[in-house]
C-alpha cells in the first residue's frame, strides 16, 4: 500500500508546480480563502485587463488663447456671411407677401369698375384711413337707415359714424343698397372681394368707442401713432392700404394703391405704380 500511494502524492507535488507555459493557470495560483485579488495579479499589464491602457495621467491640456482667438474668428466669419442671407431671405418674403395681397386688392378694384363705371370712391382727406374695404365688401342699409352691414355680415358701421371715421367728406358708400335686389335707378350691392385673412382686416376705435374696419396689409407697419388701436386683438401697429381715386398722382386717371413695410429699418414701398419696391 505504501509504495501505491507514494508516487500518487510524488504526482500530486509535481501537478502543484507553477507553469511556465504562458496563459496556463495552476492550482497553486487560485487565492487563498478570504483573497479579493488572485496571486497572478502582478503578472498582469498595468490597468489590470490585457489590451486596455489608461492614458497616462497629465495627458489631457487646455485650449491655448491663440487656439480660443482662432475659434472665435471662425464663427464671427460664418455669421458675417449667414446674418446678410438671412436679412435678404426676410426682405424677399415680406415684399412677396405684399404684393401678393396687392394683387389681390387690384384685382378686386378692377373688377369694381367693370360692374359700376367707376373706381371705389377714396377718402380725400385721409388716404390712409379710406373706406375700400365697405366699398369692395358691398353694404346693406337698414331700412331706418340707420346702420350698413357688411354683405358678408361679419362687421357693421352706423350711419352718423361714417363722417367721424372718413374725415374727408365721406357720408356713405357707393356700393350699397336697402336690398341685394336693388331698385330701378340703383343696381343692388355686390361683393368683389374674398378670401381675405383675418390678418387683412383692421379695427379702429372711434373717440365714442365704436370701431370701423380698414382693409389692410398682413405685414404690420410698427409705428403708426394714429392707428396704433387694435388689430385683431393684436396690439401691434395696423398697416392700411393707402388707396386715391381723386386725382392720383401715380396713375392719373385711374387710382394709386400702396402700402410700406419696414425690413431691416428701411421703409419699403409697395405700389402699383412700380414692379419693385421703393426704398424710402
Amino acid at each position: 500500500m505504501k509504495n501505491l500511494v507514494q508516487p500518487r502524492l510524488a504526482s500530486r507535488e509535481a501537478s502543484t508546480i507553477p507553469s511556465s507555459r504562458p496563459g496556463i493557470m495552476n492550482r497553486d495560483d487560485v487565492a487563498p480563502t478570504g483573497s479579493l485579488l488572485p496571486p497572478w495579479r502582478d503578472r498582469l499589464p498595468v490597468g489590470g485587463t490585457a489590451g486596455c491602457q489608461p492614458a497616462p495621467r497629465g495627458s489631457w491640456r487646455a485650449f491655448t488663447l491663440i487656439e480660443l482667438l482662432a475659434v472665435i474668428a471662425i464663427i464671427a466669419t460664418i455669421a458675417a456671411l449667414i446674418i446678410p442671407v438671412t436679412r435678404a431671405l426676410k426682405r424677399k418674403q415680406t415684399v412677396s407677401v405684399a404684393q401678393a395681397e396687392l394683387k389681390q386688392v387690384e384685382t378686386a378694384i378692377e373688377y369694381y369698375k367693370s360692374k359700376t363705371g367707376f373706381y371705389p370712391p377714396d377718402n380725400p382727406g385721409n388716404p390712409v384711413v379710406n373706406q375700400l374695404y365697405y366699398e369692395l365688401e358691398g353694404t346693406i342699409l337698414t331700412n331706418d337707415n340707420s346702420v350698413y352691414f357688411t354683405l358678408d355680415g361679419s362687421t357693421n358701421i352706423s350711419v352718423i359714424d361714417v363722417p367721424a371715421a372718413f374725415t374727408g367728406g365721406v357720408a356713405g358708400f357707393a356700393n350699397s343698397g336697402t336690398s341685394l335686389k336693388g331698385t330701378d335707378d340703383k343696381p343692388g350691392p355686390v361683393c368683389f372681394i374674398s378670401d381675405l385673412k383675418p390678418n387683412q382686416l383692421g379695427s379702429i376705435t372711434l373717440p365714442n368707442d365704436h370701431q370701423f374696419t380698414v382693409l389692410a396689409c398682413s405685414q404690420s407697419w410698427p409705428l403708426n401713432p394714429g392707428l396704433a388701436q387694435v388689430k385683431n386683438g393684436d396690439p401691434s401697429g395696423l398697416n392700411p392700404w393707402r388707396y386715391v381715386s381723386t386725382n392720383p398722382t401715380n396713375n392719373p386717371g385711374s387710382y394709386d394703391l400702396w402700402v410700406d413695410v419696414l425690413i431691416g429699418g428701411a421703409t419699403n414701398r409697395i405700389s402699383n405704380w412700380s414692379q419693385q419696391p421703393q426704398l424710402l
